[in-house]
């Protein structure tokens, strides 16, 4: 079912008020409207038609009553257009099709004369062939004709006097809700199943839509008036009705033109633990002709046209018009349209309370109003290899990312840098990871999710101090374009802390976490998650370097034990098992095993299992207590939602390891002074085993290797149902083995 403008299905209300004061939306009527879907094959627009049968063996069931304004030229039976399919369809003497050199005519709908400005709505299936619609006519000599093309996706209008045919304009609607739609390019063809495209005239100038989207420029196009008051169809030249499903003819004393500068996602704000969040997003306006005493606005779907939430009124305090110009600042809610995105509509409400169908306007920028949640850190939470700009950048359906600039020199004017989708796969980086955590944070929520970067890259732990630290100027400048609306946080943090700072580590980001925290504005009381997604390898293996690493490494499992006041921390994912490039970044792309989308698979994983209390997190395997018979020390784990355990490569999970020989691990007798000799290893359904040279004859401490670059080419790793397999979660406080 196709929902237009004002349909019948939402004036189906009570009259009177509604509760909140605002009196029920009631359209204008239109001086014609039809709707081709409920007539029979092969009736006819207009009564004359000498050939009874159209080609598919259907007799002439009877005519609309159109007028027929006659020019001339040849095949004049051909003139008449029939009905098939719902459609309108140009005919040859003998069959219904396209469009073949038929008499020149004007049709016109019966008794249908618009006096003044005026607005003709059309719904059309696209196809191979243009369609046309006239207005501001007399004949067909003398009136406006607009054109569409539904092959290359332009549209024209040609101003025509005394047979004389001038065109005014030519232009493709590129740029527009394509950009969101989960559509690999821009806009430049008509391709939804029905297409709803608006003329409207106005003191002298035309303005065109799709589903309000302007097409061309928004100012609209003069032309040189006919002065007539008919509104039609051309059968002559190029010019024709064809595949349009409907026609809505009526009166345009006002067009708003919207003028909002749109960003592509606006976080959402939270009333309380159970409210679905709303975002204010400002909207301005120029409008021609009568000023509007009221305005309303709607939700539809960008791509679709489909009413994602109805219309309602601006309420009269938040409403500003006068001089040519509006703003208002609707509260958008979030998630009215699942994951997608959205278009804005803004309309006219006249001094009699009559909406007004002409004067419907939109901007042809989708958004959404989004679950935001932050990165900080080092460069690897943001996954942001590719650091292309600075601006908002949307990645899939219900995924957007907020990109810092590189290097930190971003100021607020940047904001708004808009490119198209990326492949997820053929992108780099933080195209290839983001894509895939917000797509499954979105799959999950059914609703928008965005992910703004307030991380820096080689930075240590010190220099990210929100406040006091070196950045704290950019970070400021970060935050603020975030609406300070966060929900949740990953923290990456620490392939930096290679000197004396790593002893630094776990103070440091309390004192972080902390000043980050006041930066947030959701309801009173609102504790938001902050994940720890485990570093990657450091450099350096040795020394002050190997000392750092450690205390690093033990700072990240105390700051989950100790937490900070205000939010909830937890483990999110670690490194091992993620292909990486270098030292210290994961790979990049699914061709070169894709290390950054394994990172963030398991981010989300841990973000879910925290929403949903089900399921399993993306730390693997989990670590529970150690125990020694003779020379064996067994590992017993908790298989966190594995079905069973196995050896991989810890540097690439898509190598195979030896279960016979795990690397990566120390027992020691003397509290790590020195370590025992693991002779060989086994895993079982939930244990790993190590066996030593020789019985200890007492309690020894196992852990995994902290070294900065440990070797870890075998190591255990949890399988899973779904056929994907996540290494065992590296432990380095040790565990006592009696």
């Amino acid at each position: 079912m196709r929902v237009g403008f004002g349909s019948s299905a939402r004036r189906k209300k009570p009259s009177g008020y509604t509760g909140g004061g605002d009196p029920v939306i009631a359209w204008d009527a239109a001086a014609y409207f039809e709707n081709f879907d409920a007539i029979a094959n092969g009736t006819r627009f207009v009564a004359n038609d000498t050939v009874a049968n159209y080609g598919l063996g259907a007799n002439n069931p009877g005519n609309l009553g159109w007028d027929a304004i006659a020019v001339g030229g040849a095949n004049a039976a051909r003139f008449n257009p029939i009905v098939h399919d719902g459609m309108i369809r140009q005919r040859t003497s003998g069959n219904y099709g396209d469009f073949t050199s038929p008499g020149s005519y004007f049709l016109k709908p019966p008794g249908v004369a618009v006096a003044g400005d005026q607005y003709l709505e059309i719904e059309l299936v696209p196809s191979a062939n243009n369609s046309a619609i006239s207005f501001k006519a007399t004949d067909a000599s003398n009136q406006v004709n607009a054109r569409f093309s539904s092959n290359g996706g332009a549209v024209s209008i040609h101003a025509m006097n005394a047979g004389a045919s001038v065109q005014a304009f030519s232009a493709s609607p590129s740029g527009s809700a394509r950009l969101i739609g989960g559509l690999h390019g821009a806009f430049s063809t008509l391709t939804r199943s029905i297409e709803k495209l608006t003329v409207s005239i106005v003191n002298g100038r035309a303005y065109f839509a799709r589903e309000g989207q302007p097409i061309g420029d928004p100012l609209g196009y003069t032309f040189t008036d006919p002065g007539g008051s008919f509104v039609g169809f051309t059968t002559f030249d190029t010019t024709r009705p064809n595949w349009i499903t409907s026609i809505r003819v009526g009166s345009c004393s006002t067009k708003l033109r919207a003028l909002s500068a749109f960003q592509f996602h606006y976080s959402r704000r939270l009333a309380h633990i159970f409210d679905e969040g709303s975002a204010i997003v400002p909207q301005t306006g120029t409008y021609q002709g009568a000023a509007p005493t009221r305005l309303i606005w709607r939700l539809i779907d960008p791509e679709t046209g489909i009413e994602v939430k109805p219309w309602e009124y601006v309420p009269l305090a938040d409403q500003t018009i006068g001089g040519g110009n509006y703003s208002f600042y609707p509260k958008v809610p979030c998630g009215r349209n699942g994951r997608r995105a959205y278009l804005i509509q803004h309309a006219a409400v006249d001094a009699n309370g009559v909406a007004l169908r002409g004067s419907i306007a939109g901007s042809n920028k989708p958004f959404a109003v989004v679950i935001a949640g932050i990165s900080i850190g080092q460069s690897n939470v943001t996954k942001s290899q590719t650091k292309s700009g600075a601006g908002v950048v949307p990645l899939s359906p219900g995924g957007y990312m907020y990109s810092k600039a590189d290097p930190p020199s971003m100021v607020a004017a940047g904001y708004g840098h808009y490119n198209l989708y990326w492949d997820s796969t053929a992108a780099t980086g933080a195209a290839l990871t983001n894509w895939k955590f917000l797509d499954m944070l979105s799959a999950y929520f059914n609703k928008p999710v965005a992910i703004l970067s307030w991380a820096i890259a080689a930075q240590g732990a010190a220099n990210l101090d929100p406040v006091d630290g070196p950045y704290a100027a950019y970070l400021q400048q970060h935050i603020a374009l975030s609406g300070q609306a966060w929900e949740f946080a990953l923290l990456g943090q620490g392939e930096a802390e290679f000197t004396s700072q790593g002893a630094l580590w776990l103070a440091q980001w309390k004192v972080n976490l902390t000043k980050y925290l006041t930066f947030n504005n959701q309801y009173p009381g609102f504790v938001p998650p902050i994940f720890i997604t485990k570093t990657g390898r450091n450099p350096g293996n040795a020394g002050a370097s190997q000392a750092s690493t450690l205390a690093m490494r033990l700072g990240q499992e105390q700051l989950v034990i100790d937490g900070v006041p205000g939010c909830v921390i937890k483990d999110s994912g670690h490194w091992l098992g993620c292909p990486m490039k270098d030292s210290l970044h994961y790979t990049e792309t699914i061709s070169d095993n894709g290390g950054y989308e394994e990172s963030a698979r398991r981010d989300a994983l841990s973000v879910i299992k925290h929403y949903s209390g089900a399921g399993y997190d993306g730390q693997g395997p989990l670590p529970l207590n150690a125990v020694r018979t003779g020379d064996k020390v067994r590992i017993n784990l908790d298989l966190n939602g594995a079905t069973s355990l196995t050896a991989r490569d810890g540097t690439n999970q898509n190598n195979a390891g030896n279960a016979a020989a795990l690397t990566g691990f120390q027992i020691s007798a003397n509290d790590f002074a020195s370590n025992l000799t693991i002779t060989s290893t086994a895993i079982g359904a939930d244990y790993v085993e190590f066996t030593l040279s020789a019985d200890p004859g007492g309690p020894v401490k196992w852990r995994c290797d902290p070294g900065s670059d440990p070797t870890v080419t075998s190591w255990p790793f949890g399988a899973y149902a779904d056929g994907t397999q996540i290494g065992m979660k590296p432990k380095f406080s040790a565990l006592l083995a009696a």
